[in-house]
């Protein structure tokens, strides 16, 4: 019988903001989740397995040895894996982003003569392959992307791409991350101190200037001199400098989004780096926002390249984010304060539950071509 191994880098449940965590912490709640092994730091928070999941927990030890001897830096994980290896005959081993992590595998398990009892799948949670990692990725069995514009980008970049390529982009919680009546969210904004009448915009990211924040809040300067009756929320970083219009709101744990997002008339994703999707952009999208971003990574294809929002070229250049809102204001206005998107939008788009759907059947194919493959 063929096993699956998750090796996580990050303890699981995760209780902090993340797009992959908050996903897999659905997936391993479920108990028709196809995870046998995980293998991750210690959780503050309890992991309740079914009878036939395990959990290999790092120790306190293992993870302070691995952050001061680069040396030994997965030698915890190598450890569990040999453990696992002793009791199952063939594995499934899933790893999540980590490209070190991955090499320290290969190199396990080509060192113990294990290979052929083993099935690869890399998981990448970015756009575009790590520098210098061709060789690596080719030695893999499958890689899984959240993109059809991040599978393209790995096959310009790479001169050989051998591996099997698996998409499943990010899912959403849409019990959680819906659209309200106008009654709700007239309420929601009274609750938070803010005119039924103003346009609110969204922008959630964390403090890093790639996230583009800088840009967007001198558009925002030029944007007040036309439009005064707006208000821009800021999550996910604080600033102690005053600027007219804006709201900073600091860091909002998961649980509490969907309210900001609620109450908002516009989301603004002025990213400046390549993204792999966008999770909170698909958030924003679930709960009826009028949706404006850059086009960078695979941006455009969340937002089905126009279909569903608007598409920002050229995002460093301030004025085009100017230009783009003022347009996109006038567009509201003139639709009743109503997304005009939104026509196009399914309402079962990005759902948590099709991605998990998608998790499971992913691992299906690859214990369907892993036992073609042992019986060669």
């Amino acid at each position: 019988m063929i096993k699956t191994v998750l090796l996580s880098t990050f303890p699981l449940p995760y209780s902090k903001i993340g797009s992959w965590t908050t996903m897999m912490n659905y997936y391993l709640f479920d108990v028709n989740n196809q995870i046998d092994y995980v293998v991750c730091p210690d959780s503050e928070l309890e992991l309740k397995f079914s009878d036939r999941k395990k959990l290999h927990k790092l120790s306190l030890f293992d993870e302070i040895i691995s952050k001061y001897d680069k040396n030994k830096r997965f030698n915890n994980y190598i450890n569990q894996l040999r453990k696992i290896l002793l009791e199952e005959k063939n594995l499934i081993i899933q790893i999540i982003d980590n490209i070190g992590l991955l090499e320290a595998v290969l190199k396990f398990i080509q060192a113990t003569k294990n290979r052929k009892r083993i099935y690869i799948q890399f998981y990448f949670h970015g756009f575009s392959s790590f520098p210098n990692s061709e060789s690596i990725l080719n030695e893999v069995d499958e890689l899984v992307l959240l993109s059809i514009s991040s599978y393209q980008s790995f096959k310009q970049n790479n001169t050989v791409l051998s591996t099997k390529v698996s998409i499943n982009n990010n899912g959403v919680d849409g019990a959680i991350f819906k659209k309200i009546a106008k009654s709700d969210k007239a309420l929601l904004r009274k609750i938070n101190n803010i005119d039924t009448d103003k346009i609110v915009f969204i922008w959630c990211s964390q403090d890093r200037k790639k996230k583009g924040l800088e840009i967007l809040l001198s558009a925002w300067k030029q944007l007040l001199k036309d439009h005064n009756n707006m208000e821009l929320l800021v999550i996910g970083t604080n600033n102690n400098i005053v600027n007219e219009g804006v709201r900073f709101l600091g860091r909002i744990p998961n649980n509490q989004l969907a309210q900001y997002y609620q109450l908002a008339d516009f989301y603004l994703f002025p990213t400046l780096c390549h993204e792999g999707f966008g999770l909170s952009l698909a958030e924003a999208l679930k709960c009826g926002l009028y949706c404006i971003a850059s086009n960078n990574g695979s941006v455009a294809e969340v937002l089905n390249y126009g279909e569903y929002g608007r598409v920002i070229e050229n995002p460093n250049l301030v004025k085009n984010w100017v230009s783009e809102i003022g347009l996109s204001i006038k567009d509201y206005i003139q639709n009743n304060k109503e997304n005009p998107y939104n026509k196009n939008i399914p309402e079962d788009l990005y759902e948590l539950k099709d991605w998990a759907k998608r998790y499971t059947e992913i691992i299906n194919k690859a214990k369907e071509d892993f036992s073609i493959r042992l019986y060669i």
